[in-house]
């Protein structure tokens, strides 16, 4: 599989858990990929990496998302992908924020993709070329969902 391929499948995935819990129109233009040689840092990471901002107007002019989570809440606004970090929440947050607190299923599917990746990013941080490690890091990604009982789909 390509790399663009790759890239194309993670930004899909993401959009389509923030669809199904809500925090993203299924409408909203289509941003950037993500970097390929950080991707394994941005699932890892989620809760303190910043929001990739697409649409700054919409982002301000709409109220944010607040998703209470086990490890931390994570915040979300439409026209930026990704969860917010402390100063795009106080940028973007202005009209409030809508609490949401997910399913006991929603949870456990959280936390199998946080641990299945960090599992994942340890097991290929050696691999020197980019494309190669975005590969093998999906491919044991998947390895770890499928020994935790979770497919990359929301129950």
């Amino acid at each position: 599989m390509a790399i663009d391929d790759l890239l194309a499948d993670i930004d899909s995935m993401v959009r389509e858990f923030g669809e199904k819990l809500g925090l993203v129109d299924a409408n909203l233009a289509r941003g950037p990929q993500l970097p390929g040689q950080n991707v394994a840092e941005w699932i890892s990471a989620m809760t303190s990496s910043p929001g990739i901002i697409v649409h700054g107007g919409l982002a301000r002019s709409t109220p944010c998302t607040r998703v209470h989570l086990p490890d931390g809440d994570l915040v979300y606004s439409q026209g930026i992908i990704g969860p917010l970090d402390r100063e795009q929440e106080a940028l973007y947050c202005a009209l409030g924020c809508e609490e949401v607190t997910p399913t006991p299923d929603q949870v456990a599917y959280y936390k199998a993709m946080v641990e299945s990746s960090r599992t994942a990013a340890a097991q290929t941080q050696h691999i020197g070329d980019p494309k190669e490690r975005v590969e093998a890091f999906f491919a044991s990604f998947g390895r770890e969902l499928e020994g935790r009982g979770t497919e990359a789909d929301l129950p």
